[in-house]
């Protein structure tokens, strides 16, 4: 089976944090994101030690620059198959 591939955004906290953890456990690779870094690494730790790819990126997502940043580290490190969950999007 392929190894999926998720962005969450929001996951430094409740229930963004929770999609996080469960895409990871059903093997997905996972790139978490929101505006408290510190708190992602600690996600994306977690996540790599179930064995799956992971990447903590700080973004606001009222800031376009940052959101193309992530769509660009997502194409870079994922393959073709992307499964995007965004829990709030503001422009």
């Amino acid at each position: 089976m392929k190894t999926k591939k998720a962005v969450v955004i929001g996951a430094s906290r409740g229930l963004g944090k929770r999609m996080a953890l469960v895409l990871a456990e059903a093997d997905a690779d996972v790139i978490v994101f929101s505006q408290s870094l510190e708190p992602l690494q600690k996600i994306a730790e977690k996540i790599k030690k179930m064995g799956r790819k992971s990447y903590a990126v700080e973004c606001d997502v009222s800031d376009i620059s940052k959101i193309e940043n992530l769509h660009k580290l997502a194409i870079d490190n994922f393959c073709r198959r992307r499964i995007y969950e965004w829990r709030k999007f503001i422009v």
